[in-house]
């Protein structure tokens, strides 16, 4: 028995309207050494009748009661089934050209490459495509993707299956994104260097009709979705008007299975077009404008050092009033306690002068009265000298 080189995961939910054109596309496939496993999370609708349609034995279905969130559950019974070498994906309202699983598997020359995608082609409900530049070996693209958002649809994707074994399955505990958290334990887990880039777009992603956003996919998307708006030199071929009574499956169907080897050629063609148009005006708008902000950045930066020097000149200016400041008031307490010891004194002093001034009019009292006693006496021989003597007694007394 031949080794299955593929294994193709094509999870859904009652998308019977669209799901015929993922599986056609599958089949079309250039490489042929494949399995399909579609994996239906409890569809309700015509969905088993549309999977039997198809009499192919590399077909497996698998129709499963309806599991949490977007049924990461049941994608995880049918991949741990998977017999093939290397795990693709499909989403059921998306369509893989012609080529996809060829030019993917192609990426996988080295062992060392166990992860790669291709240029993800989004398609928008009124029909414009738009080719997405993503390229992890970009560092601000990978570090975008790892910690910002996903900007790959699983249909561009293709990994070794040894992968499940080395860094898990599908998460099946979180309410979307577990594709993008798988992503990121293969790329994280072999160290960033284990993937590989197809610049080559090789799946159309439709919108999911669940989305009630007027722009699916990463924000970027939202520049591109205005220059198509403004006519952006937007090449024809990534055009693809839908009359209301069909689906953009269908339409995209119908135009690429005419010719689909001639029409994969020119739509590459296309997005190269596309691409060198917004390098051309990048280079010929943007870049110059960048130049004239990084100038006027530059200008900014200098105005700004400048006052950061003027600021430092007025800090230490600041600093030295400051100081001066502080000695002049180290100095005015210090004349003020002066001030206040010398009014302490001066009050000191003139109590001393009242109390000696007092003392100066009691002792000038203290001699009238004794002058006005001397000569009432009258002074004669004995008498006056014993007047005398008393006199001088009481002198001494006081």
């Amino acid at each position: 028995m031949a080794v299955t080189r593929v294994s193709i995961l094509l999870p859904t939910h009652n998308r019977a309207d669209v799901l015929p054109f993922a599986i056609k596309s599958v089949l079309w496939q250039t490489e042929q050494n494949f399995e399909l496993l579609i994996v239906g999370d409890g569809c309700t609708d015509n969905t088993t009748e549309i999977v039997n349609q198809f009499d192919d034995e590399r077909i497996r279905w698998f129709d499963l009661p309806k599991a949490p969130y977007f049924g990461y559950a049941n994608r995880n019974i049918a991949l741990r089934q998977a017999k093939g070498e290397f795990v693709a994906f499909v989403g059921h309202d998306d369509i893989l050209l012609p080529d996809h699983l060829e030019i993917m598997l192609s990426a996988f020359e080295s062992a060392e490459i166990e992860w790669a995608y291709s240029r993800p082609m989004w398609v928008n409900p009124d029909g414009t495509m738009m080719p997405f530049m993503t390229n992890l070996q970009n560092p601000e693209h990978l570090n975008f993707f790892l910690n910002a958002g996903n900007t790959i649809p699983a249909s561009n994707v293709v990994h070794r299956r040894s992968c499940f074994e080395k860094y898990g399955y599908w998460p099946e505990d979180i309410p979307q994104g577990a594709d993008w958290k798988l992503w990121d334990n293969i790329i994280r887990g072999g160290n960033q260097q284990n993937f590989a880039y197809v610049p080559h777009p090789s799946a159309l992603h439709f919108r999911a009709n669940w989305r009630t956003d007027e722009i699916a996919g990463p924000k970027q998307l939202k520049i591109g979705w205005q220059l198509a708006r403004e006519n952006f030199h937007w090449p024809n071929f990534l055009q693809m008007r839908t009359p209301e009574n069909k689906s953009q499956q269908q339409v995209a169907w119908e135009v690429i299975s005419q010719d689909p080897v001639g029409w994969t050629k020119r739509f590459r063609q296309a997005t190269i077009q596309f691409i060198d148009q917004l390098a051309w005006a990048y280079l010929s708008e943007a870049v110059p404008q960048r130049t004239q902000h990084n100038q006027q950045m530059q200008q900014a930066h200098q105005k700004i050092q400048q006052l950061e020097h003027n600021n430092t000149q007025l800090t230490a200016t600041l600093h030295v009033l400051m100081n001066e400041k502080a000695l002049l008031a180290h100095e005015r307490d210090t004349v003020t306690q002066q001030t206040k010891a010398l009014q302490q004194q001066i009050v000191d002093n003139l109590n001393r002068i009242a109390q000696l001034q007092q003392a100066v009019a009691q002792e000038q009292a203290r001699i009238l009265r004794l002058t006005f006693l001397r000569n009432r006496i009258a002074p004669s021989g004995t008498m006056r000298e014993r007047v005398w003597m008393l006199f001088r007694r009481l002198i001494k007394g006081y």
